[in-house]
């Protein structure tokens, strides 16, 4: 819990593979009154096994004015900023790059969160992140599970790619999702 100000720094060249722990990214989670804000991540290179983000494993707290460029690799809950969104908000955020999962099973894998739960709330952000999953897999989240989805764009820069539960936003919905748009986004299911 407290405050990191980026004051619009970036940071090049995060390199973190831990690929049999949980909750990895640049802060392992980030609390309930825990705020990021104003920082941009380039040449990124996170794995983790669960909760894997290039920001945060897990965040319950407020993630605003990010950008991220980079690989993120997992095995579940796995996005480009934040693995699991649990009850925060991100906000005014771009992505792009790639984010994998592959494993079988529930997985839930997006281009900026693998789930969003508990109320959360994503709110202006544009993704152009190439996302590959099995199942849950979605260009903004892998799945939303009450929580929202509002002013967001998932450009033709992006794809979106898993075998069932695949879509240009979600791949399983819960929630809401308002006012937001894909633009010839590529999206392929194999429902194997």
């Amino acid at each position: 819990t407290g405050t990191f100000e980026g004051n619009g720094h970036t940071i090049s060249d995060v390199q973190i593979a831990y690929p049999h722990l949980d909750r990895i990214g640049l802060f392992s989670t980030i609390g309930s009154a825990g705020v990021l804000r104003d920082v941009t991540l380039t040449n990124t290179s996170i794995t983790g096994d669960t909760h894997v983000g290039a920001i945060a494993g897990v965040s319950r707290g407020t993630v605003q004015n990010v950008t991220v460029d980079g690989t993120i690799t997992g095995q579940s809950n796995t996005g480009g900023v934040v693995g699991k969104s649990d009850g925060g908000s991100i906000e005014d955020t771009k992505v792009a790059g790639t984010v994998t999962s592959n494993k079988s099973g529930q997985i839930r894998t997006g281009g900026v969160v693998g789930i969003h739960r508990n109320g959360a709330v994503l709110n202006n952000v544009t993704t152009a992140v190439a996302v590959f999953g099995t199942q849950k897999v979605g260009g903004v989240a892998g799945q939303i599970k009450d929580g929202q989805i509002a002013n967001t764009a998932v450009t033709a820069d992006a794809s979106v790619s898993g075998k069932k539960e695949v879509g240009g936003i979600s791949g399983r919905t819960a929630g809401v999702i308002h006012d937001s748009i894909t633009t010839s986004v590529t999206v392929s299911g194999t429902n194997g």
